[in-house]
């Protein structure tokens, strides 16, 4: 029975110091996370003046990267919530298991004393030295337990500091993000004003695109005006030209009338003072009656009705001509469908011929056919010219209105350009002077661009429609 009471304390012992090494190990890892928290408050106090650095440099990042910064800083903050969370269940943990603890030392120093009280009353003779040794180190071992259950009192007592520390330190990132969250929606304020005046820009750019495409427009319009009003003129000129020679010819009419009346008078002996009278009425302009007038402009007019009539009977004559080319040029081309289809017909005989029998000519054309064909392959070689001649004035033309029209798209593009980088500008230093300057630089392209387009439709015009002002005639005497 002693025996195994003797086993039953050395179990208990050895539990004990089961325990103790359990508490050691405990300490340590407590005291190795009292060193990590430190050094994680630390990391943290960097990061957060690191970011109270950023932020008094003029928020030059942008509201993107200070966003996730946010979000990445409430995560730490979540992060370290749980983590104390973790260690304030770990605590009560270990309070539970302290008070266990002691209720087991307890209910064995219960036991040693029933176990000495039997041993007395059994065996007289026993040793009471050494139960009060064994009672010395009971007690001993107690007095360590309530020292290693002290110093888990203070461990407690540092973490329930620490706790508050970083609720402290909770509650202080909480008001900074608040304050951030603040500047945030300030930042946002400014942003969408910023928007709002480049809105604004975007409307103005429109409506000067909106002016410059009106302006385009009545230039167009200005210069079909121009150049009805030369084609005016020129049919005025050619009217002018065709007084100035009718009124040439009756001067030389009347001219010839009065010589001729001269020999008359002279021949059949009429007065003289008679017919010199009558002369100097006819040489006089611009005072002759209506009578003289009629009578002389009476075979002018006879000339002018034949020419007329002569003209149309070229004209009669022209349209029958073109008629026959017509019949001619339909002519040529079913001759030149039959002589494609004969070639063909001929290559392909030839070849049948020379499989068949080795060399047989077929066709012979004569040499009037050739010569008709070349005539008719000159007709069409001139008409090729000609078609090919309108089109490079076409091609022309359009080279013309593509460089114009480049020209306008590049200038579209400088104004976009230099609207972006003012744009940029302004989000970079959003600053009332900053706004201004830009607003001005580009009130300035604005007008030198207006100025530009005005000037060049100006020189457009004057270039293609000042030289057309001046009489036909003087123009027009080459081609006729």
């Amino acid at each position: 029975e002693q025996i195994s009471k003797y086993q039953s304390k050395v179990e208990a012992t050895q539990r004990k110091q089961k325990s103790k090494k359990d508490l050691l190990q405990y300490q340590h890892k407590n005291e190795q996370e009292h060193e990590k928290h430190p050094r994680e408050q630390e990391i943290l106090l960097d990061q957060k003046n690191k970011e109270i650095n950023d932020q008094g440099q003029g928020n030059k990042k942008p509201m993107k990267d200070e966003s996730e910064e946010q979000q990445e800083h409430l995560q730490l903050i979540q992060k370290k919530d749980a983590e104390i969370k973790l260690q304030k269940g770990k605590i009560e943990q270990l309070e539970e298991s302290l008070k266990d603890k002691g209720r087991e030392l307890l209910t064995y120093s219960d036991q040693i004393k029933q176990i000495i009280s039997a041993l007395r009353l059994h065996n007289k003779d026993y040793n009471f030295h050494s139960c009060i040794e064994k009672i010395f180190m009971w007690k001993e071992e107690e007095l360590a337990k309530s020292k290693v259950i002290k110093e888990k009192d203070q461990c407690l007592q540092w973490q329930k500091e620490k706790i508050e520390h970083l609720e402290n330190e909770k509650m202080i990132s909480r008001q900074e993000l608040n304050h951030m969250i603040a500047v945030l929606k300030q930042t946002e304020s400014g942003e969408i004003e910023w928007k709002q005046k480049a809105q604004k820009l975007d409307l103005t750019l429109a409506r000067s695109e909106e002016a410059m495409r009106i302006l385009k427009e009545e230039m167009a319009v200005t210069q079909s005006m121009v150049s009805d009003r030369d084609m005016d003129r020129f049919h005025l000129q050619e009217q002018l030209d065709t007084a100035f020679k009718t009124l040439k010819e009756a001067r030389f009419i009347i001219e010839t009338v009065v010589g001729v009346s001269d020999l008359l008078c002279s021949e059949n002996d009429i007065p003289g003072i008679q017919h010199n009278k009558a002369g100097k009425a006819l040489k006089k302009e611009g005072q002759l009656t209506w009578a003289a007038e009629k009578q002389l402009l009476y075979r002018p007019l006879q000339l002018l009705q034949q020419a007329v009539a002569r003209l149309e009977n070229d004209k009669h004559g022209l349209e029958k001509h073109n008629a026959q080319l017509r019949d001619a040029l339909q002519e040529v081309e079913h001759e030149r469908r039959k002589l494609k289809k004969s070639h063909g017909d001929f290559s392909l005989s030839f070849e049948y011929s020379q499989d068949d029998s080795g060399s047989q000519k077929v066709l012979s054309i004569s040499k009037k056919e050739n010569q008709v064909l070349q005539k008719q392959l000159a007709e069409l070689q001139k008409q090729v010219f000609v078609l090919q001649s309108q089109l490079s004035l076409e091609r022309k033309q359009k080279q013309n209105y593509i460089i114009n029209c480049t020209k306008t798209n590049q200038e579209l593009s400088d104004l976009h350009q230099e609207l972006v980088n003012s744009l940029a500008a302004v989000a970079r230093k959003p600053e009332a002077t900053v706004l201004e300057s830009e607003t001005r630089k580009l009130d300035e392209t604005l007008n030198s661009s207006f100025t530009l387009r005005v000037e060049g439709s100006d020189s457009v015009l004057s270039g293609n429609h000042l030289p057309s002002s001046t009489p036909k005639s003087v123009h027009q005497k080459p081609t006729r």
